[in-house]
């Protein structure tokens, strides 16, 4: 991933043709695993960095992009990371609801 301002080096989805999937962060050389609810409804679990809950879900909007928002609901942050793929690219816009973070920013696909 180019600079950003979360630190953030490597997203990783993982889909098992279920409703739910899982996302990892590599933040600041820290690894964090949540679950994504793919059904609209977000899946808990707790962000061992800061020890609080944190909810997940994502959605495929159309052909190659996907939204993925992670709420840290023991916090104040709720973060949307629109990823938009390309043939080996990744285009990523960033969200956060108190306005704190509005960035775009690129990748390199991995499968």
């Amino acid at each position: 991933m180019s600079a950003n301002t979360l630190g953030l080096s490597t997203l990783t989805l993982e889909f098992n043709n279920s409703a739910e999937a899982q996302a990892e962060f590599l933040l600041d050389g820290n690894r964090v695993r949540c679950p994504l609810g793919l059904d609209g409804v977000e899946r808990f679990s707790t962000n061992a960095l800061i020890n609080l809950p944190v909810a997940g879900k994502g959605e495929w909007l159309g052909d190659g992009t996907f939204l993925l928002q992670v709420d840290l609901v023991g916090g104040i942050n709720c973060y949307r990371f629109k990823l938009s793929f390309g043939d080996s690219s990744l285009k990523v816009a960033l969200s956060e609801r108190t306005g704190l973070n509005q960035e775009s920013f690129d990748g390199a696909q991995q499968r």
